[in-house]
């Protein structure tokens, strides 16, 4: 009986075995590795190419010759994407090595910004230089333009100091802090051409927007430029006919919590307290208080929350 139960343990075992050995079989050859180059339209291969599969968090960078190699397999889709070109999507069909070329993306590099000379195409900048659109800003619940520039730029700072209403405009830090100087950290703003601040400006008044982040704006605005250039340009009248546009927005703050005061004949009283701890003398009278308390002179004894007034 010992013998039939060690045999048929035995042939469990050899059954598990052999199912584990084929799962790690049927994986091993489900994956392949994926070898190819990216090069742009002229043959000059592209580095650091991002290469991805979809719907994974498999993903790789060409070298410096344009090589790449990632574990896929058939049907996968395989990602391509690079700065300044247009991207693509490849499904995988088998294990060759597959040859890319990208396209440049006209629309990025036939964009035209406003730099400190007058306007260039990006593809022609040197400088680095970010642009932002009347697109960009419309439907943004912003009061003040400095908020403008929060998540749309990157490099640029825009640091909130206060909620209080009409003195929530934000300040402004290109590339981080440049100095502890008196001189300040504040960019250069120019609105057409003139330098102003850039909370005099409606946002709704804006036709484009570029940040000089880089040294070579000093070149033009010298020492001025040193933390950065904001160029502000602003609509202007057109021969086409009338448009009106009417944008609204309107909202309320409230205080999350506020303090408790005291009454007046109790802070008189703590007072004359405080006073007695100090050795010194009452600073009000028993009849004082009592006067704060009965409510009989409040004009020169008043007992008025103005905060609860005003709330």
């Amino acid at each position: 009986m010992k013998n039939e139960l060690g045999l048929i343990k035995e042939k469990i075992l050899r059954v598990f075995f052999l199912f584990t050995f084929l799962l790690i079989t049927s994986s091993l050859y489900a994956q392949t590795l994926i070898k190819g180059t990216v090069k742009d339209q002229k043959g000059q291969p592209l580095i650091g190419v991002t290469i991805s599969i979809k719907g994974t968090t498999s993903g790789t960078v060409t070298d410096l010759e344009g090589r790449f190699s990632i574990s896929g397999k058939p049907q996968d889709i395989l990602q391509i994407a690079y700065i300044g070109y247009v991207s693509q999507n490849i499904t995988l069909k088998d294990n060759s090595e597959l040859n890319i070329v990208l396209k440049e993306d006209l629309k990025i590099l036939e964009e035209v910004v406003v730099v400190g000379f007058g306007t260039q195409k990006k593809v022609n900048l040197t400088g680095s230089v970010a642009s932002v659109s009347p697109g960009d800003i419309e439907n943004r619940p912003i009061t003040q333009t400095s908020q403008v520039l929060s998540g749309l730029v990157s490099g640029v700072i825009v640091t909130q100091n206060s909620g209080r209403p009409g003195y929530d405009g934000s300040s402004i830090r290109i590339r981080g802090t440049g100095t502890f100087s008196g001189a300040g950290n504040d960019p250069l703003v120019l609105v057409d051409g003139i330098a102003a601040s850039i909370n005099d400006v409606d946002p709704n008044n804006i036709k484009s927007l570029s940040v000089l982040k880089d040294a070579s704006s000093a070149a033009i605005y010298g020492t001025r430029a040193a933390n950065g250039v904001i160029i502000i340009e602003t609509k202007r009248g057109s021969g086409e006919k009338l448009q009106i546009n009417y944008n609204n927005y309107f909202g309320w703050r409230k205080a999350t919590e506020l303090p408790q005061f005291l009454n007046s004949w109790e802070y008189a009283t703590y007072k004359n307290e405080a006073n007695q701890n100090e050795g010194k003398g009452n600073a009000y009278t028993e009849e004082q208080i009592e006067k704060f308390r009965s409510g009989s002179d409040p004009d020169n004894y008043p007992n008025v929350n103005h905060l609860k007034d005003l709330c």
